[in-house]
């Protein structure tokens, strides 16, 4: 049985509401503690930014003192459901607004053959985490096998429970493999990229195949530039202090 319940990542406030009392349902449910409500997160750095635009957003729009007002209208029979509406809206406003704030922009190229290789890494690591905590996490792996994982892998993951040995060796493995897929993943990509190219290409779509061909020369530049910063940085070593380009076609 589950000690703890998996929450969204935009949980940062705890709102328990008594269904069972406000829809006079009879005697009302036991809620868990909060305690028990598990949040994980893996940039804890983002965290900060993202309650940081919360909070300035909650400041700027008064949203703690709007509420407290409303729930005194409330209480005394009066309540205010124009002015509750519009809060709830800050509040989805000021969420999105954290998430804006906290979004990174990814630097790895992407492909079919890395996205693969994360979601058996992260398919394994949910078997770890719940040998580790006790949480049922089959909700979360289902989703990734339906994600896009081959049929045949899929089929043999749907069936197994694995000792905690076995799981620890097969991610060990998994995360050599994403490693591998990780340091050639601009070639994985252009190669993905030419792939879709030449399939568009061979079904007549000449606008598809002209946007895919400038995809993969405008990043091939721009791959070709982030080596020229890291050799020409200050805290390069390369021994390079100056770059000539010849402007010949």
């Amino acid at each position: 049985m589950q000690n703890h319940i998996c929450l969204d990542h935009r949980a940062l406030f705890f709102i328990d509401i008594d269904l069972q009392g406000l829809l006079d349902l009879g005697e009302p449910s036991t809620m868990p503690s909060v305690t028990s409500r598990g949040i994980s997160s893996k940039a804890p750095i983002a965290i900060q930014h993202y309650i940081q635009a919360m909070e300035a957003y909650f400041v700027q729009h008064w949203i703690a003192e709007r509420a407290e007002h409303s729930y005194c209208d409330a209480m005394d029979g009066n309540p205010n459901i124009a002015q509750l509406n519009s809060i709830d809206r800050d509040i989805s406003r000021a969420c999105q607004l954290g998430e804006k704030k906290s979004r990174r922009t990814p630097t790895t190229p992407w492909s079919p053959a890395l996205l693969q290789a994360c979601r058996y890494v992260e398919y394994w690591k949910l078997w770890l985490s719940e040998h580790r905590t006790g949480r049922n996490y089959q909700p979360q792996r289902t989703t990734l096998v339906h994600a896009g994982m081959s049929k045949h892998v899929a089929d043999r993951l749907r069936t197994m429970r694995p000792e905690r040995s076995i799981i620890n060796k097969v991610l060990r493995a998994g995360r050599k493999y994403y490693t591998q897929i990780l340091r050639k993943a601009a070639s994985y990509r252009c190669q993905h990229l030419e792939l879709r190219a030449q399939t568009e290409a061979l079904a007549n779509d000449g606008d598809k195949d002209t946007i895919l061909r400038r995809i993969i020369h405008a990043e091939a530049s721009q791959e070709v530039f982030k080596h020229l910063w890291r050799a020409l940085s200050k805290d390069a070593h390369s021994g390079i202090s100056c770059l000539i380009v010849s402007d010949n076609n």
